[in-house]
């Protein structure tokens, strides 16, 4: 037995944690870069009123159909392949895409506008499905982490879309044209993908990163200065202990291996409830946001930039972005209720149905519908919008925090893609029952 100790590697400078800040933010900058760009898409489907009116619903369900496509073979069939490997294709591919996005805005695309909807399509499946399987892996890998670092994640997804948002305003106000503020908006993405990879190659590398992913997988991680020591007095043995030694070796690896085995059932059966707050959680937000949040005006008569462009950048997508983020960080200080009463999780999930109603009686235009404008005022919306992001920030990251220690170590990785799942399937549900809600307005 060797005498040295085996230290947990420090994350020195919190430099991994940063980067799983990072990762966090790149997992949902394709979509957020794609649903905040609404003046930009509106100007290109012009010509085409029906698909002016409603592409947001189709960009959700373009989007979470792949996206639930590849969730499903990330559960069942991408832990086989190597994490690095998709991590860093995934990463690529979605730098290809912002690049041919990107190369759009300078085209004139007036007379072959159905073409550039369905080509525009394409890229999103494209997103869409590497997205997911980026955020597959990168939820795995924090699995396997202390838990402040999924939640790291968690609260990089929702600064990426704060991020965004504030990308999308600048370029807004700064740009003269529209296609000058959009190709810098997109560009803005193609950069931080650039960045992205980067961090990730050396993530890999860094000892801390090393250290839990090994531990999860039953090996040992030395980190002492005398591994030459250890190695020679695990040599010094007589013969008959070492066979002995061998023997039982072999015994307890089958018997580890055995216990490895994963059950997704019996996993299932421990997360239900986390699971299940997920998926609800995630129905409801896409359900309404952004194909209807996105179509509330402002009711002040003026026309200027506040009431054509700034209220829906400000008050649909940055004061969500803004308090998602905050409710996803708020998880690091206040945890409640805990995970010895999940059920209550799942009853909060259901509670916030209430704020579809509320949406609908704000001033969402076009109107279609004999639904009368209840609150009129311009800061109704945003104070709905607030708590809506708020609880769906906060609700949506507690089962992330929960659900990997609830399971054992060997089971971390698959927990956090269950849950993962879980996520893609309510944002999939919601974005289709988007369809019956936004249109009937």
């Amino acid at each position: 037995m060797s005498t040295c100790e085996r230290k947990v590697p420090q994350d020195r400078y919190h430099i991994a944690y940063q980067i799983f800040y990072l990762l966090g933010c790149t997992t949902l900058l394709p979509w957020n870069f794609f649903i905040t760009a609404n003046a930009y898409f509106s100007a290109k489907l012009k010509n085409k009123p029906n698909l002016e009116s409603t592409f947001q619903n189709y960009f959700s369900v373009g989007s979470m159909g792949p996206n639930m496509f590849i969730m499903i073979l990330n559960v069942f069939l991408f832990h086989k392949c190597s994490r690095f490997v998709r991590m860093v294709v995934s990463i690529f591919m979605l730098l290809i895409s912002f690049t041919i996005t990107a190369s759009f805005v300078l085209v004139n695309t007036s007379t072959w506008t159905e073409e550039f909807f369905i080509a525009t399509m394409i890229i999103l499946v494209l997103i869409s499905g590497f997205g997911a399987m980026l955020q597959g892996a990168l939820f795995g890998l924090a699995g396997m982490m202390p838990p402040r670092y999924i939640q790291a994640v968690m609260a990089g997804q929702g600064l990426g879309g704060f991020f965004v948002c504030i990308v999308s305003i600048l370029s807004s106000v700064g740009g003269s044209k529209i296609t000058d503020s959009s190709f810098g908006y997109f560009c803005t993405g193609i950069f931080a993908m650039i960045i992205s990879l980067l961090a990730y190659v050396y993530l890999e590398r860094l000892p801390i990163v090393k250290y839990y992913t090994n531990i999860t997988k039953g090996v040992c991680f030395c980190t002492c200065e005398c591994e030459n020591e250890c190695h020679l007095n695990s040599t010094i043995t007589n013969k008959e202990d070492t066979k002995e030694d061998d023997k039982q070796e072999k015994e307890g690896e089958t018997t580890n291996n055995n216990n490895k085995d994963i059950n997704y059932l019996r996993i299932i059966k421990k997360i239900k409830c986390m699971m299940l707050t997920v998926y609800i959680t995630f129905l409801v937000t896409l359900s309404v946001f952004p194909s209807l949040t996105a179509r509330i005006e402002s009711t002040w008569t003026d026309q200027n930039k506040w009431t054509e462009s700034l209220f829906v950048l400000v008050g649909c997508f940055l004061t969500y972005n803004l308090f998602d983020y905050i409710g996803k960080s708020a998880v690091s200080f206040f945890q409640k209720p805990t995970n010895e009463r999940p059920w209550l999780l799942v009853v909060l999930a259901a509670l916030r149905v209430l704020f579809i109603p509320l949406f609908l009686f704000c001033n969402v235009q076009p109107r279609l519908s004999n639904i009368p404008v209840a609150f009129s005022h311009d800061s109704l919306p945003i104070i709905f919008m607030a708590l809506f992001a708020f609880t769906g920030g906060y609700l949506g990251s507690l089962p992330f925090i929960y659900g990997p220690s609830m399971v054992e170590p060997h089971e971390q990785e698959i927990t956090a893609t269950l849950i993962v799942f879980s996520l893609v399937a309510g944002l999939t549900s919601g974005a289709a029952f988007s369809f019956a809600i936004a249109p009937n307005v």
